[in-house]
Protein backbone atom coordinates (compact mmCIF):
# COMPACT_ATOMS: atom_id res chain seq x y z
CA UNK A 1 0.00 0.00 0.00
CA UNK A 2 1.20 3.62 -0.56
CA UNK A 3 -0.21 6.83 0.58
CA UNK A 4 -0.37 10.04 -1.64
CA UNK A 5 -0.77 13.77 0.31
CA UNK A 6 -1.54 16.50 -2.10
CA UNK A 7 -1.72 20.07 -0.81
CA UNK A 8 -2.98 22.42 -3.54
CA UNK A 9 -4.98 25.91 -3.09
CA UNK A 10 -8.52 26.08 -4.33
CA UNK A 11 -10.88 29.14 -6.00
CA UNK A 12 -13.32 28.18 -3.97
CA UNK A 13 -13.86 25.22 -1.58
CA UNK A 14 -17.65 25.28 -1.78
CA UNK A 15 -17.53 24.53 -5.23
CA UNK A 16 -14.02 22.01 -5.35
CA UNK A 17 -15.35 19.74 -2.45
CA UNK A 18 -18.42 18.55 -4.74
CA UNK A 19 -16.06 17.57 -7.49
CA UNK A 20 -13.78 15.93 -5.27
CA UNK A 21 -16.91 13.84 -4.07
CA UNK A 22 -17.52 12.90 -7.49
CA UNK A 23 -14.17 11.48 -8.29
CA UNK A 24 -14.31 9.00 -5.49
CA UNK A 25 -15.78 6.25 -7.42
CA UNK A 26 -13.45 6.60 -9.95
CA UNK A 27 -10.37 6.51 -7.77
CA UNK A 28 -11.50 3.40 -6.12
CA UNK A 29 -11.84 2.36 -9.49
CA UNK A 30 -8.10 2.73 -10.28
CA UNK A 31 -7.21 0.75 -6.48
CA UNK A 32 -7.75 3.91 -4.20
CA UNK A 33 -8.76 2.32 -0.70
CA UNK A 34 -9.57 5.58 1.32
CA UNK A 35 -9.30 9.22 0.93
CA UNK A 36 -9.75 12.23 3.48
CA UNK A 37 -10.07 15.66 2.46
CA UNK A 38 -8.69 18.50 4.63
CA UNK A 39 -8.98 22.17 5.04
CA UNK A 40 -6.30 24.72 6.69
CA UNK A 41 -7.98 26.88 9.53
CA UNK A 42 -7.10 29.57 8.63
CA UNK A 43 -7.05 29.42 5.15
CA UNK A 44 -10.00 27.15 4.12
CA UNK A 45 -9.15 27.52 0.26
CA UNK A 46 -5.78 25.52 1.10
CA UNK A 47 -6.66 21.84 0.36
CA UNK A 48 -5.02 18.80 1.95
CA UNK A 49 -5.82 15.26 0.55
CA UNK A 50 -4.72 12.22 2.16
CA UNK A 51 -5.49 9.04 -0.02
CA UNK A 52 -4.22 5.56 -0.18
CA UNK A 53 -4.03 3.01 -2.82
CA UNK A 54 -3.02 -0.70 -2.85
CA UNK A 55 -0.03 0.05 -4.59
CA UNK A 56 2.35 2.60 -5.81
CA UNK A 57 1.54 1.91 -9.25
CA UNK A 58 -2.10 2.58 -9.84
CA UNK A 59 -1.36 5.91 -7.16
CA UNK A 60 0.55 7.28 -10.07
CA UNK A 61 -1.83 6.24 -12.59
CA UNK A 62 -4.38 8.11 -11.02
CA UNK A 63 -2.42 10.96 -10.42
CA UNK A 64 -1.09 11.38 -13.58
CA UNK A 65 -4.26 10.58 -15.47
CA UNK A 66 -6.71 12.56 -17.56
CA UNK A 67 -9.27 12.52 -15.54
CA UNK A 68 -8.12 13.85 -12.17
CA UNK A 69 -6.17 16.51 -14.14
CA UNK A 70 -9.92 17.17 -15.93
CA UNK A 71 -11.81 16.92 -12.38
CA UNK A 72 -8.75 19.64 -10.82
CA UNK A 73 -9.43 21.69 -13.50
CA UNK A 74 -12.96 22.35 -13.50
CA UNK A 75 -12.86 22.05 -9.21
CA UNK A 76 -10.80 25.89 -9.49
CA UNK A 77 -7.45 24.40 -8.13
CA UNK A 78 -4.72 26.78 -8.75
CA UNK A 79 -1.21 26.28 -9.27
CA UNK A 80 0.97 23.33 -9.15
CA UNK A 81 -0.17 20.69 -6.42
CA UNK A 82 2.63 19.32 -3.96
CA UNK A 83 2.12 15.67 -4.00
CA UNK A 84 3.94 13.59 -1.77
CA UNK A 85 4.05 9.15 -2.11
CA UNK A 86 4.65 8.15 1.60
CA UNK A 87 5.19 4.74 2.78
CA UNK A 88 3.97 3.42 6.06
CA UNK A 89 6.44 2.21 8.61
Amino acid sequence: MTFILIKHRVNNYSNWKPVYDDTQEMASTMGQLSSRSFQEENDPNLVTVLTEFDSKEHGEQFINSGELKEAMQQAGVTGKPEIHFLSEN
